[in-house]
């Protein structure tokens, strides 16, 4: 559990210490290779102290409680997966296809509910969808630039003065220019 938390924090860009007597491989070698930091023992208060959040991945409800009640002192939000009564805040489990993002919560009832449901939405959302989301992407760039375009040439295109008037470069006529002038389309 504390793995998938690290690797999704670690995936958002966040800073990472793990506080644990024992590590996974995983996060053993996330340590090594620097991508975490890592404090091999006991929870002790002190390793609240300058955290914005805290996450509690123990089946230890005295470890959790400590947590929350030290992150609390110190305006730590708190993750508690164990324990969502302990919690500050929810995490859903994601489905990242490059930049799409399929989030599924269950509002702590059964944060392992909400991963059976993620893995079942993969076999939908296939890694191709990552491919889709860029294709899409492109197509609605083009098509806002297109509009942009087009709405440019349709400001650009001076509407024809009134008879003995000339139209001053960045004056357009207004409703009050006339009963002509309010009829076109940027007029309203």
């Amino acid at each position: 559990m504390a793995e998938a938390k690290v690797d999704g924090l670690l995936g958002a860009g966040a800073g990472v210490t793990v506080v644990s007597p024992a590590l996974t491989e995983r996060l053993a070698s996330w340590a090594t290779e620097g991508r975490i930091a890592c404090h091999r023992r006991e929870y002790m208060a002190s390793d609240c102290d300058g955290q914005h959040l805290a996450f509690s991945a123990t089946d230890s409800r005295a470890v959790t409680g400590a947590v929350a009640a030290d992150a609390r002192r110190r305006g730590v939000w708190v993750n508690a997966a164990a324990d969502p009564r302990s919690c500050d805040f929810l995490l859903p489990s994601v489905l990242r296809r490059g930049r799409l993002q399929v989030a599924v919560s269950t509002g702590g009832a059964s944060p392992a509910l909400a991963a059976r449901v993620r893995r079942d939405l993969e076999s939908h959302f296939t890694p191709e969808f990552e491919d889709l989301v860029e294709l899409a992407a492109k197509v609605r760039h083009e098509l806002r630039a297109t509009a942009r375009r087009a709405a440019r040439r349709r400001q650009g295109a001076a509407p024809r003065p009134a008879r003995g008037r000339r139209v001053r470069p960045g004056r357009w006529p207004t409703s009050s220019d006339g009963p002509a002038a309010s009829s076109l389309p940027w007029s309203r």
